[in-house]
């Protein structure tokens, strides 16, 4: 039997709400129910539905005030939701241009308001489009509900944006001056069980550059949450771009990883998109790829700030421990000697053994910080006495 709910208790739960869509800390708690029938940006959103240029607009649509209707957050990405604060809703974004075979676009939210698990549909911030709010039996189920939601809205030849599959997607302000909400509303209980996918093993690049370290945080973090990168095709085939522009042949890899968990993902197909887009004339840049994570709530300066900073690195073994710090043996090199050489004991000259301390190594600054030594060669003797003050400091 299906479970019908009072919509207004539904709707009126906790939302975490940010300054704009280009804030992501310092969200206030409102209630979702106060946001829906707030007028307070309503003059704002006609000048931006009235805006004909696109760049102007965006700017306008940026500026707003945005929540996360899914849940309450710390940080507007996945990580940072508040234990327990899921408000059990979904939301659904319909844009007419991915559905350009609907003749009775203008009617479109009539029709939706016939579907009995609709908690609301109201007009976008645009004015052009539709979003709405579902309410879920399972919040730890929240991407397999939105499959599901999904493949029923398809069902009805209305394809959905799948932002709102990621927990930590926005819904920017936007008003409507006859909103579709019931009384009542059926919970959606339907969800997909996700099928198994054939991964791909990720492995990090050793002495990664800069460029290469961002994107394989992000790329570590998309596999985490078993997420991919490109809601459309034009924003998959944008990703191939830059990904193809930067590293070349090296990128395609990193292509397969994105795009895995995309439920129609094929390997031959993608292996077919980064070949066309190796032979493309894009402009696409990284920033294209890292603009796309951010719309999902992944940003690798936050992934290098919590994770390189503080946790062992990938594939480094402790080598050695002193006042509670680890120093990784692959960090230090030592030339070779046979026998112990008289000038370890005086200053040095150009026959003293040295210790290099590479500069290509996650932790050289740190294990020279530690040291208080620079990150270049330095007479052997020169190092351990360094080490044994510092040891017994």
């Amino acid at each position: 039997m299906p479970t019908y709910l009072n919509t207004q208790d539904v709707l009126n739960v906790p939302v975490s709400c940010f300054a704009n869509y280009d804030t992501p800390a310092n969200p206030a708690t409102i209630r979702l129910s106060t946001w829906l029938r707030s007028t307070k940006y309503q003059a704002k959103n006609e000048v931006l539905r009235l805006e004909t240029d696109k760049a102007k607009r965006d700017a306008l649509k940026a500026s707003l005030p945005a929540i996360t209707p899914s849940a309450v957050f710390t940080y507007r990405q996945e990580s940072s939701m508040v234990p327990g604060s899921h408000t059990r809703l979904i939301q659904f974004d319909i844009d007419p241009k991915d559905n350009p075979h609907i003749r009775n676009y203008d009617s479109l939210k009539e029709q939706i308001s016939q579907l009995p698990f609709v908690a609301y549909c109201a007009l976008s911030a645009s004015g052009k489009g539709f979003w709405g709010l579902v309410p879920i039996a399972d919040p730890e189920r929240h991407s397999q509900h939105f499959d599901a939601l999904k493949r029923v809205f398809a069902h009805y030849r209305i394809n959905i944006d799948n932002k709102p599959r990621n927990v930590a997607s926005l819904r920017g302000y936007s008003y409507d001056a006859a909103p579709y909400s019931p009384q009542q509303v059926m919970q959606f209980d339907l969800y997909d069980e996700p099928a198994k996918p054939n991964t791909h093993p990720f492995e990090s690049t050793p002495d990664a550059d800069a460029d290469r370290m961002r994107i394989e945080v992000c790329i570590q973090e998309v596999l985490r949450q078993q997420a991919y990168i490109g809601n459309s095709y034009e924003e998959w085939y944008e990703v191939g771009c830059s990904l193809a522009n930067t590293f070349g042949e090296s990128g395609r890899a990193y292509y397969h990883h994105i795009s895995q968990y995309y439920p129609d993902y094929q390997l031959a197909k993608t292996d077919k998109q980064f070949t066309a887009c190796m032979k493309s004339n894009s402009q696409a840049t990284l920033g294209t790829f890292f603009h796309l994570c951010k719309q999902i709530g992944i940003e690798w300066k936050d992934l290098v700030h919590s994770d390189l900073l503080t946790s062992t690195p990938m594939d480094y073994r402790p080598y050695w421990q002193f006042e509670g710090r680890t120093i990784y043996g692959e960090v230090l090199s030592v030339d070779p000697c046979n026998t112990y050489p008289s000038e370890w004991d005086q200053p040095c000259d150009k026959s003293a053994p040295i210790l290099t301390i590479s500069t290509n190594q996650p932790l050289a600054e740190v294990l020279a910080k530690c040291l208080d030594i620079p990150t270049i060669q330095v007479p052997l003797f020169q190092f351990f006495n360094q080490l044994n003050n510092s040891i017994h400091a």
